[in-house]
């Protein structure tokens, strides 16, 4: 099946939330498989996938924001879809407090995530108590709630969410007053089987006056490697999932924060198996 680019206009009283809220819509429409902002007023959705129900997509955008006006419909070009073997999921504009968001891009079993978070600068000072003894292995698993996290990817997870390994940051607020970051794996949920090792790891990380919170995720069906920071932490999670196999399984964001909302930037690519070949190589494959 063909990939298509869809443009709709989509007129916006209250900007960001409607933006937000457009985004959204788009992203978890069927066959979406990435959804950006275009325009000089940054008022056009671009969505790209296969198999898209362009008139329910046009309707449902006008029911829930307003105004919408569906301007163009074909194959995406050459330079929308990269690779056809590498599907890359656009910007999503924010998660919202208590959210859980499906990235719509087929298996989710070898995947290459990059991804970039921002959060409100002033959001630490919501923090009435320091939280200067949180720690990944001892105060709590990604479902547990705080003002500032948790908040990142659910991978290796299946449709229900019974199997499922979070990574993420927790932002808590040190005895000084100041934001301290901490990133985490989760493995408490990563198999239904009974006879694994389901542990978490994590430590705190060093952010940077200004940085952005940046993670890099290579997902390879049993195992999930975590860069933080470019690499200033890394974590190494093998897991046994017995139902987020292959074609089963799917990739989310999620945010468990109660006192903000995260804007994140992500690219996500579908990777293949490499092709081994036996040595010594026979005759026919010289």
């Amino acid at each position: 099946m063909t990939l298509q680019k869809v443009v709709i206009r989509v007129t916006m009283v209250d900007q960001n939330k409607s933006r937000v809220k457009a985004m959204k819509i788009a992203v978890t429409a069927f066959g979406v498989e990435s959804v950006a902002l275009s325009g000089d007023s940054k008022d056009q959705i671009e969505v790209i996938g296969e198999g898209i129900d362009v008139v329910e997509l046009t309707k449902l955008l006008r029911k829930k924001i307003g105004s919408a006006e569906l301007l163009s419909v074909g194959p995406a070009q050459a330079e929308d879809k990269k690779d056809e073997k590498k599907n890359e999921a656009s910007v999503f504009p924010l998660v919202e407090q208590g959210s859980v968001l499906r990235l719509n891009i087929g298996s989710a079993s070898q995947l290459d995530i990059v991804a970039t978070f921002d959060v409100d600068e002033e959001a630490p000072q919501s923090i009435e108590e320091a939280d200067a003894d949180y720690s990944c292995t001892s105060s709590g698993v990604a479902v547990t709630r705080g003002v500032l996290g948790p908040f990142g990817f659910l991978v290796l997870a299946d449709e229900s969410l019974t199997e499922l390994t979070a990574v993420y940051f927790y932002i808590g607020k040190g005895i000084d007053g100041r934001a301290k970051t901490h990133f985490c794996a989760d493995q408490s949920r990563s198999s239904s089987a009974s006879d694994t090792e389901k542990l978490i790891y994590g430590s705190d990380v060093p952010v940077l006056h200004g940085e952005k919170l940046s993670m890099r995720l290579l997902v390879d069906h049993s195992i999930a490697e975590s860069f933080v920071q470019g690499g200033r932490r890394v974590i190494t999670s093998r897991v046994y999932p017995t139902k987020a196999i292959n074609g089963a399984a799917k990739v989310y964001m999620f945010n468990n924060a109660t006192g903000t909302s995260v804007t994140a930037s992500v690219k996500v690519w579908q990777m293949n198996s490499a092709n081994l070949r036996p040595y010594p190589l026979t005759e026919d494959q010289l």
